[in-house]
């Protein structure tokens, strides 16, 4: 039985195993044509980047499109489709009452105003919670809704 260095600690690992005894890291395998390590393929593990994913809530949210970070992560949840499609709607709603604004009269301004903070919370919340969501994971299990 042959045995070679652990790259990232320097242990002897025997050839016939795949982690190392001491850091307990995977070994990549020894090529015994080359005498030098090789890396395992990359392999698509399947997991995503939640940093990548949390740059996807957080940014393109401010403009309407929330939810992204949670399709990025998995598209078949339907949550991540759920705060997209209230995200839009909040989000257009939102401009509609700002373009309405000049061709209102006075009194109409004042339910606009109110029409805008209480859409305007409404879409804050969604916000954070798809941000909370996608960074935490589940809120909603947190509080068994």
């Amino acid at each position: 039985m042959t045995s070679h260095r652990c790259p990232y600690c320097g242990e002897y690992v025997p050839s016939t195993s795949r982690k190392c005894p001491k850091c307990y890291r995977t070994v990549p395998e020894y090529s015994v044509n080359r005498r030098e390590y090789e890396r395992p393929a990359n392999r698509n593990t399947g997991e995503k980047s939640k940093t990548f994913a949390f740059l996807l809530a957080l940014i393109p949210g401010i403009i309407g499109l929330q939810g992204l970070g949670l399709i990025y992560l998995n598209y078949r949840r339907e949550r991540g489709w759920y705060f997209l499609i209230v995200g839009l709607i909040l989000f257009l709603s939102l401009l509609a009452c700002v373009s309405w604004w000049d061709s209102v009269g006075s009194v109409t301004r004042v339910l606009l105003i109110f029409a805008m903070i209480v859409l305007s919370l409404i879409y804050i919340s969604s916000y954070l919670a798809q941000l909370a969501e996608t960074r935490l994971g589940s809120v909603f299990r947190m509080f068994r809704l």
